[in-house]
């Protein structure tokens, strides 16, 4: 997504397909973004026309392309891998355990996700290291949680990576 600095700049997309997650069908549209909120959705061709009419800084053509809301793993487990068993995962030296977490947490913001619930860490505060070195990273994406045996309850942070 275009890098907004500031808590007022804007975006507008114009040419997208938009999934709006109502239930609707997909329609032609633009949307308007400003600061990390969606100002307006507009259905049908362009009814800004330039940027100068709604005050967007920057216009990104979606050239047809589906735009949609975040999307959310609602039960996710970072620092679990491919292992057919606990015994192999729990035997990972931390180091490389960790790098793998973050590796996991790469690809879930990759493959589109915006939001990720953690459900378990394999080891203790391997999802929290994972969600406070997110969390100092300075670009906007999603929100992840962390849960693990030493925290007490769900720790909601803003989700951020940069690749």
């Amino acid at each position: 997504m275009a890098e907004m600095s500031g808590s007022n700049a804007s975006v507008l997309f114009t040419n997208v397909r938009i999934l709006d997650g109502t239930g609707e069908y997909p329609y032609t549209g633009e949307v308007l973004v400003q600061g990390n909120r969606i100002r307006t959705v507009s259905k049908g061709a362009s009814r800004y026309g330039n940027t100068a009419s709604n005050g967007a800084q920057t216009v990104i053509d979606g050239m047809g392309a589906t735009l949609m809301p975040g999307l959310c793993d609602a039960h996710l487990h970072l620092s679990w891998n491919n292992a057919p068993g606990i015994d192999p995962i729990q035997m990972m030296p931390p180091e490389e355990h960790t790098l793998h977490t973050a590796a996991m947490a790469k690809l879930l913001l990759d493959s589109g996700f915006t939001m990720g619930n953690g459900a378990a860490a394999a080891k203790p505060r391997l999802d929290v290291v994972i969600r406070n070195a997110i969390v100092r990273v300075d670009a906007p994406t999603g929100r992840v949680t962390a849960k693990c045996p030493r925290c007490k309850g769900w720790v909601e942070v803003p989700l951020r990576y940069v690749g």
